[in-house]
């Protein structure tokens, strides 16, 4: 039982290490072109933020895409 703990405490810190942890910042999405082909990626929470930004300030984003690339926290 002790193993099995001991190997679920592992994966969950490795888990926990690997995804992308929000600041409170935002940073302007640089990758993709925004067409279906090449989304805009959301690589980071400080995308998303800036994602969220922009919506709220009415910009619409309309025929354009994005791809979210990580599990953000």
């Amino acid at each position: 039982m002790k193993k099995m703990y001991d190997l679920l405490f592992a994966a969950t810190s490795v888990l926990s290490a690997t995804a992308a942890v929000w600041d409170g910042t935002s940073t302007a999405i640089t990758a993709g072109s925004g067409t279906e082909s090449d989304p805009y990626l959301i690589e980071t929470p400080q995308h998303m933020a800036w994602f969220a930004e922009q919506v709220n300030a009415g910009n619409t984003f309309e025929n354009q895409y994005f791809k979210l690339t990580d599990n953000l926290e």
